[in-house]
């Protein structure tokens, strides 16, 4: 079994070229390891090789998933970085008259088909 810092790594390492395929500046969307309590996404692990996506907000868990897969969880963590940066596209790029949605939701798919049709697929 792989230990948490060489997942940690890992997982780094992935989320990094994931960044660099779909633009996104690594600044914006750091990958977190602790609670910074702005209910922004953050990474856990625990010693039987679980990871966990959590989200809290002023103390207040909004959100906790669990896996064992490196895959899934970039996907989840890439989602969240593709909502946003999907979301700053439909504001630069307004339709006038047509539901915002349409078009940050075409984003998210041709951002996230840059990494993979089967996650593109997903969302």
């Amino acid at each position: 079994m792989i230990d948490n810092n060489e997942l940690k790594n890992k997982l780094i390492e992935e989320y990094n070229k994931i960044l660099l395929k779909i633009g996104a500046n690594k600044e914006d969307y750091p990958l977190a390891f602790k609670d910074n309590y702005n209910a922004k996404p953050y990474i856990e692990f625990d010693t039987n090789g679980i990871i966990y996506y959590v989200v809290k907000e002023r103390g207040d868990e909004l959100e906790r998933r669990k896996t064992d897969s490196l895959d899934e969880i970039l996907f989840w963590i890439i989602s969240y970085v593709i909502f946003k940066e999907a979301n700053n596209f439909e504001i630069k790029h307004r339709v006038p008259n047509q539901d915002i949605r349409r078009l940050l939701f075409s984003e998210e798919i041709r951002l996230m088909n840059l990494i993979s049709e089967i996650w593109a697929e997903r969302i």
